[in-house]
């Protein structure tokens, strides 16, 4: 204990010399809670995307590189599937046969760049049925139509005739696709012959990136699946990309986050119940509205929309929550790439937590605002000179939004500065029994996860569903002091278990990293019960693993020689060094 509380006065001693004065509120938001415990139960996970949890406890994680991995809570880990997955190489050679974690594994001409498995459904009745839905990159589709075809007005195709670059065939999209698997409850093998070809997207791969994958039921049985609008800040200097040139159309987010014609951009809702009985005609394409009970999509009347458009707008809304209780959908959005703001260009960019009324409809904005609605201005990209602000008139401004350097424009100071990864988490209803579940001052919050700086933040769900957006609520506790829960290194999903705990996924490093982590956030000095997972497991011996936040209630027990490594990272995420993974 002693060697530990030196530890931390060395850390809080260069934390108070590197931290501006100004950062006061900031710096106590750095404070891990020391009422909830972290918990690393797994560290050997090449490059993990996204997960769900079992009533059973058990854990399921979906890895970029096709992986599919179970963890039960005896500790037994078990490799359940390698689904063959793929994407073209942005821009050519970075990833190759040599670089791929799967060695030998790999597929002769495997190029992965921002492809994989980005998204993992269970379903309802997977105890039973072992059914489980996933969303990916199909191997060897780049140049191949999007099925069923795109609506008329989606954007085009990359032109490979103007001398872009494009790919000779004239088609630079892919498909990601989503589909149904059986596992086998018995042994956790996931049957790839079982597949059910459900539902597929395109993606323009050669120059982009931002094709979103999370998933989430809907009371009412329909699916939420999230995209991104496919379409970098690059080529925009890191602010709006709204490309007016035919031969650019890969540089318009406006002709897809904008565009009700197109996918991308949007949350999407489907009726996978009716996608699954095979039938044909309109009853059997999934467009809710259908069926009895299932009401139609907000922009379904209209004739120039894609009738799975929930609500659009979003750049790269990669994870998002979902509140059974209030029917909301509560959205991490992550923003572009300029540090500062343009007088021709408009604001430096801002990452965001948006909110999706139940019934969607909403447009959120990009590529033409960004924030608490603050305007781009129009952009003549060809001339190079800037036009008047656009209009935000009718879109949703974001409930909570913050830049890479503290921001003037953003209330949320406890925000600081650091790399910009606003992710989305879980609407934590804290249940009436579990023995791991949150403290109480957590129930009915929404906690999101910040990937760049490795922690997860938290803010009380209003009565009516939306978020209480007081700057003062951000992070506080009960007892009205605000903590945040760090020491996560890349957090990218989380779901919470039958025993009431947030289980998280880091990615630990990004693209090929071989040592992604599941976590697990509980009550602090608590113990799993086997009745939380139904009586018939067994339990890890926890003996074996690592507490690394929270043992005896007091922040310095809580900081451990781990935790003080991680708790320098996220100062130093502060500080700017931590930079986004491109693929979110």
């Amino acid at each position: 204990m002693t060697t530990t509380l030196t530890r931390l006065f060395v850390v809080v001693a260069a934390m108070a010399m590197i931290l501006p004065l100004g950062t006061a509120a900031g710096a106590q938001s750095l404070l891990p809670d020391p009422t909830v415990d972290q918990e690393v139960l797994y560290g050997e996970l090449i490059s993990p995307t996204a997960l769900e949890v079992a009533p059973d406890g058990r854990v399921i994680v979906t890895s970029r590189e096709g992986q599919v991995t179970v963890w039960e809570q005896d500790g037994t880990v078990t490799r359940a599937a390698f689904l063959p997955v793929d994407a073209y190489d942005r821009q050519g050679g970075q990833f190759d046969v040599a670089n791929c974690p799967r060695g030998e594994e790999c597929p002769a001409g495997f190029n992965l760049a921002e492809g994989g498995i980005h998204g993992i459904l269970l379903a309802p009745d997977f105890m039973t049925s072992g059914e489980l839905y996933l969303y990916y990159t199909v191997a060897n589709s780049l140049g191949q139509d999007i099925w069923p075809p795109k609506m008329p007005d989606a954007r085009p195709h990359c032109d490979a005739s103007a001398g872009n670059g494009c790919p000779s065939s004239g088609n630079d999209e892919g498909v990601w696709r989503l589909s149904r698997f059986t596992m086998d409850l018995e042994t956790n093998i996931i049957d790839l012959d079982s597949e059910l070809e459900l539902f597929e997207n395109p993606a323009e791969w050669f120059y982009c990136c931002h094709y979103g994958g999370d998933m989430e039921w809907r009371n009412d049985g329909t699916l939420l699946l999230s995209t991104g609008d496919d379409t970098t800040s690059d080529h925009s200097s890191g602010y709006s990309p709204h490309d007016q040139r035919a031969d650019w159309t890969f540089n318009s987010a406006a002709l897809t986050s904008q565009n009700l014609a197109d996918r991308r951009g949007k949350v999407l809702r489907i009726d996978i119940e009716e996608l699954e009985s095979g039938l044909d005609g309109p009853l059997g394409d999934g467009v809710p509205g259908d069926r009895p009970g299932i009401e139609p999509n907000p922009f379904v009347q209209d004739a120039g929309a894609d009738p799975y458009v929930y609500a659009y707008g979003f750049r790269s809304l990669y994870r998002f929550g979902y509140s059974p209780e209030t029917d909301h959908v509560y959205a991490g959005n992550v923003g572009p790439d300029a540090r500062n703001p343009d007088p021709a260009r408009g604001p430096a960019a801002h990452d965001e937590v948006e909110v999706v009324p139940p019934g969607g409809g909403t447009n959120h904005g990009w590529p033409y605002c960004i924030g608490d609605n603050i305007p781009y201005n129009e952009y003549d990209f060809a001339t190079g000179t800037a036009g008047e602000p656009f209009s935000c008139a009718g879109m949703t401004p974001a409930a909570v939004w913050y830049t890479y350097v503290p921001s003037p424009t953003s209330p949320y100071v406890q925000m600081g500065g650091g790399g910009n990864t606003a992710l989305g988490g879980v609407a934590y209803h804290r249940p009436d029994d579990g023995a791991l579940r949150l403290p109480e001052a957590y129930d009915d919050h929404f906690l999101w996860m910040e990937y760049s700086r490795g922690a997860v933040w938290h803010m009380p769900i209003a009565d009516d569903g939306s978020l209480d957006t007081n700057p003062a609520s951000l992070n506080a506790t009960a007892n009205g002091i605000p903590f945040v829960l760090p020491g996560l290194s890349n957090p990218i999903d989380m779901a919470t278990g039958p025993d009431g705990a947030v289980y998280v996924v880091e990615a630990n490093g990004s693209w090929n990293s071989t040592s992604g982590r599941l976590t697990r956030l509980q009550c602090a000095g608590c113990a799993p019960d086997v009745a939380d997972y139904g009586g018939d497991v067994e339990l890890l011996d926890r003996t074996a693993v690592t507490l690394v936040a929270g043992v005896d209630g007091g922040v310095a027990a809580a900081l451990p020689t781990v935790g003080l490594v991680t708790l320098v990272l996220v100062v130093l995420g502060w500080l700017g060094v931590h930079r986004r993974r491109r693929v979110i």
